[in-house]
């Protein structure tokens, strides 16, 4: 084995090396070549010399200052006689876009494919911006710092600050349409044909979600308002748009999913409170039953959750909620929704597969099926650093990964 000698780096963007126009006060990780963390650095611009065996190190740069949204960086640092010490990147990377604060997946362009939709914040009088990132038939996306292909961009008629964003369809038509939280109204934009067609209502909204509540084909609104009407609501959709305000909860909700708790064939809601007057937070599960809505609350352990996802992932009916909460340390909980509306015990699941480097931050959780074999399973990406992680579920309560 080669004797540990002294390494130091430093880096320095340009136009030329960074088409996205990053703008960094980065914090720097360099991880040994079985994705172990060697060093990690806040706020740096040079990095200091430090004992290292020379080799190939892998690099992650990230930045809590940064108006970018969107980053894919493979870096790569080799150090050898012939290098000249610097970052690499020997893949595509996509810049993002400016002032990105809400996002949300949907075929925005008709062609089969899971686009990239972003919401971007403006002051007044500068309107807002809709930018469509246009999955490539590659699965590649374009680039927000001018690449190509360009993005797709649809200016709004208001300026706006996103809080929240949701697709669904909303007119019954077909096509995936919006829902923008714009800090004190809902936007909606439909696709129409050559663009989206937008629309300002005067909902205080600053938490929605797209859900067909009514199972009509046609989504309906679900929103969390503040001011006098604290609460949740839903406004049943239809081609004409939405009717009138239905209190749900008169509670504030974050992280609001819609699914099947109990298997009785309607939508049900989960949703999590923070209330000022208990330590803990609190997990509402609204139940639906012949159009009437019944709330009940666990409270969970102390500390923010940084993340919900809910729906079926164990065999038998029912199901599940995954809470990434702060007290767990980067580890999520499933909870099994109970006969009436409360949440079991937790199931302490740490998705990060062997080899790989997990910080310990609660972030956002999506049940999807990742595994193509028609369940759900638990992807977690922590705020800050970390990659995203994945655990499959069996159906059963075991949970493993894809050949191990």
């Amino acid at each position: 084995m080669a004797a540990p000698s002294r390494l130091s780096a430093s880096v320095s963007w340009n136009a030329a090396d960074d088409p996205g126009g990053h703008q960094l006060d980065p914090s720097l990780e360099i991880y040994d070549p079985n994705l172990q963390p060697v060093r990690t650095q806040y706020d740096f611009g040079v990095v200091a010399g430090f004992a290292a065996v020379p080799g190939v190190y892998y690099v992650r740069i990230s930045s809590a200052s940064a108006t970018r949204t969107l980053g894919q960086y493979n870096l790569q640092w080799s150090v050898s006689s012939q290098a000249d010490y610097g970052f690499r990147d020997p893949e595509e990377y996509y810049g993002g876009v400016s002032d990105a604060t809400a996002m949300a997946l949907a075929d925005l362009t008709g062609d089969g494919r899971t686009d990239v939709v972003l919401a971007r914040a403006s002051s007044d009088p500068t309107p807002g911006i809709i930018t469509v990132l246009d999955q490539q038939p590659d699965g590649t996306l374009p680039d927000g710092g001018f690449l190509t292909p360009p993005a797709k961009e649809y200016p709004s008629p208001y300026p706006m600050f996103p809080e929240d964003m949701s697709a669904g369809d909303i007119d019954g038509d077909g096509d995936a349409d919006l829902a923008i939280a714009a800090n004190g109204f809902v936007l909606t934009a439909r696709q129409v044909p050559g663009g989206l067609a937008q629309q300002r209502l005067d909902i205080p909204a600053f938490r929605l979600l797209l859900a067909d509540v009514t199972r009509d084909g046609i989504a309906d609104l679900v929103t969390t308002e503040g001011g006098g009407g604290l609460g949740v609501y839903v406004r049943t959709g239809s081609a004409g748009g939405f009717g009138a305000p239905r209190l749900v909860d008169p509670s504030p909700l974050g992280h609001l999913v819609a699914t099947d708790v109990d298997a009785d064939g309607d939508v049900d809601l989960v949703g999590v409170n923070n209330p000022e007057n208990v330590a803990n937070d609190v997990v509402h599960v609204a139940r639906q039953a012949g159009g009437v809505w019944f709330v009940t609350a666990t409270e969970i352990g102390q500390g923010g959750i940084g993340g919900l996802g809910a729906g079926p992932l164990l065999d038998g009916g029912g199901a599940e909620v995954v809470l990434s909460p702060d007290y767990r340390g980067g580890d999520v909980e499933v909870r099994t929704v109970q006969a009436g509306g409360s949440l079991g015990p937790p199931t302490v699941l740490d998705p990060t597969p062997p080899g790989t480097f997990q910080t310990p931050n609660a972030g956002l959780v999506r049940l999807v099926d990742v595994t193509g074999d028609g369940r759900l399973d638990v992807v977690a990406a922590h705020n800050g650093r970390g990659a995203v992680e994945i655990a499959p579920s069996t159906g059963t309560g075991v949970w493993s990964w894809p050949g191990g």
